[in-house]
């Protein structure tokens, strides 16, 4: 069985070291300001960049403490994506992007969806399936 690839938390983590080292440089000049608010602008940075570097290191860290967790793995198939998911209809070979095909549909919706149908491969379909006794010939 495949697997999806866990998260280890590096991309976040690295940000966080980065946003950090940028927080410390900010801290280091903020003493060579020459204006007031050089000053409490140079702090500022140092204080967002430190705080945030922080708070995203913090995060890489857990995401990566929970997902290696042991029994953790999630399987592929679990989580269907969007573009896994079928708009294929298998009665009428087209792809039926934005609707649901009718080849995957219980009887009884496709029975009341056969009085709104337009398209004359469809209705065929229908009533070649016995789904559309209502329909007009």
């Amino acid at each position: 069985m495949e697997y999806q690839e866990r998260p280890d938390g590096s991309n976040v983590t690295a940000a966080g070291w980065a946003l950090v080292v940028l927080g410390l440089l900010a801290a280091i000049f903020s003493g060579s300001a020459e204006s007031l608010g050089g000053w409490v602008f140079a702090l500022g940075v140092a204080n967002l960049g430190i705080g945030l570097g922080v708070l995203l290191l913090s995060l890489g860290y857990l995401v990566r403490a929970i997902w290696f967790l042991p029994g953790r793995e999630i399987p592929k198939e679990a989580h269907p994506g969007p573009l896994q998911q079928s708009s294929y209809c298998e009665w009428c070979n087209r792809d039926m992007t934005p609707y649901r095909p009718c080849s995957t549909v219980r009887d009884e919706e496709n029975r009341l969806r056969a009085p709104r149908l337009r398209d004359e491969a469809c209705i065929a379909q229908f009533r070649a399936r016995g789904l559309a006794e209502n329909l007009e010939e």
